[in-house]
């Protein structure tokens, strides 16, 4: 557990704020057909048709709830390669990657919407058929101009990722039932706040007249830091980490919150907050515990006055004396780029249900006991799985013998799950 210090700590806010972009007219999203040779037709025109359906869904769902259907048009236009975006006049790219590009360095990444070049990229190797969809929706909701929707409160923000009906399409990560996340009238209201009546083709009209808020239509971040970066916690003790920023002077307005969207080891984000100086200064501390989450935590945006604040997204890392997130020269990582095919297989093929968790265990001491993973003061115990083994660690294993994650990553998770007890190996 963490907990933010008094005075930071504050009511239960929800947070939704929009990006600095709108469409002008009505727009064309141009589905790209994947080009990897490891798919079949089906494989292609199955992502080509869920990228439709998206497209259409929204459309849907905005002509119905708002007036003035037709200014709520949304159009789909299957392509055959990015190439060929220009000629089909292609307001937005949706396009389906094997794998994302390397300046995302954190966490798994399904699918982002880059809003300065116009393209939402979906990476399908990481996904789950039924998780398409809800992926799509997400993704080309930022491109109409929607940020995440977020709490301040950690237990509400659980509570949507696993109640039946979350209350946004755009809550920031998958839901635990694949599926059940639709686009709410909580996202129809945010869009009609900024487009107005006149939706992607009439000038911003109010349905009613309010007091304007004096916003810009670009606020920056100043400075961010963490410091310390690295905790290493111990039995009955705390440790604090002191997030301090500012906001760019003239642009800060007295008693308005704001908020930081955090992701933490588990992948499961949070949003920290906090009341700003005049002069845009803010300071968040955290206290960490021995039942703290380890591993790494992950600064990625920010919310101020209704906008969404982008900045280079800052790592911490809190570890204690058996888990540590090793540093990239760390000499361990040389000794373990020696694991066997067979356990890579081993691990894929119980990420699938083929192998018993017997077989799994098996593998995992024949790297302990050829010190590829290192367990410190490990006991010698009678061989079994103990608990129930969290999901993430199968995906983490069936990524891993994808190729799609770090085998680091993969052997740090075993580690996590020899030292909490979750699975007995003999030494």
């Amino acid at each position: 557990m963490f907990l933010i210090i008094p005075p930071y700590v504050n009511a239960y806010e929800i947070i939704y704020p929009v990006l600095d972009y709108k469409h002008k007219k009505i727009p064309n999203y141009c589905i790209v057909r994947p080009d990897d040779p490891g798919l079949n037709d089906a494989q292609k025109d199955w992502m080509v048709k869920k990228g439709e359906e998206a497209v259409k869904e929204w459309e849907t769902t905005l002509q119905k709830s708002l007036t003035h259907g037709y200014k709520w048009q949304i159009m789909s236009t299957p392509i055959q390669s990015i190439n060929q975006a220009e000629s089909f006049q292609c307001d937005w790219t949706v396009s389906f990657q094997p794998e994302i590009p390397s300046l995302f360095i954190f966490g798994v990444v399904l699918g982002y919407a880059d809003i300065e070049n116009q393209e939402i990229v979906i990476r399908y190797k990481k996904i789950e058929p039924d998780e398409f969809h809800d992926i799509l929706l997400h993704e080309i909701g930022h491109s109409l101009g929607l940020g995440h929707f977020t709490t301040d409160d950690n237990e509400v923000m659980y509570d949507w990722l696993t109640s039946e009906a979350p209350p946004s399409i755009m809550i920031p990560n998958i839901h635990v039932n694949p599926g059940l996340t639709y686009i709410t009238e909580v996202d129809i209201d945010k869009l009609r706040s900024i487009y107005g009546t006149g939706g992607f083709i009439g000038k911003f009209e109010k349905e009613k007249e309010e007091t304007p808020i004096p916003i810009t239509t670009s606020i920056n971040l100043g400075s961010l830091t963490v410091y310390p970066e690295k905790i290493i916690l111990k039995k009955y003790q705390t440790n604090m980490v002191t997030i301090s920023g500012k906001l760019n002077e003239g642009r800060v307005l007295s008693g308005v919150p704001f908020y930081l969207l955090v992701t933490k080891p588990d992948l499961v984000s949070e949003v920290l907050t906090v009341y700003p100086t005049s002069k845009g200064q803010f300071q968040i501390p955290l206290i960490y515990d021995e039942n703290s989450q380890k591993g790494t935590y992950r600064i990625i945006e920010g919310v101020y006055l209704d906008r969404t604040v982008n900045f280079k997204p800052i790592n911490y890392f809190v570890e204690d004396e058996n888990f540590q997130v090793p540093a990239l020269e760390d000499k361990i990582i040389e000794k373990r780029k020696n694991v066997p095919d067979w356990v890579k297989n081993t691990a894929r093929w119980w990420s699938e249900g083929i192998v018993t968790d017997e077989d799994f265990i098996d593998g995992i001491e024949y790297l302990v006991q050829n010190k590829i993973i290192l367990i410190p003061n490990l006991e010698v115990k009678t061989p079994s799985i103990t608990k129930d083994v969290p999901d993430w660690i199968k995906n983490t294993a069936k990524w891993w013998a994808n190729g799609e994650i770090s085998e680091e990553e993969f052997l740090k998770s075993l580690e996590y799950l020899v030292q909490q007890g979750i699975i007995r190996v003999r030494t």
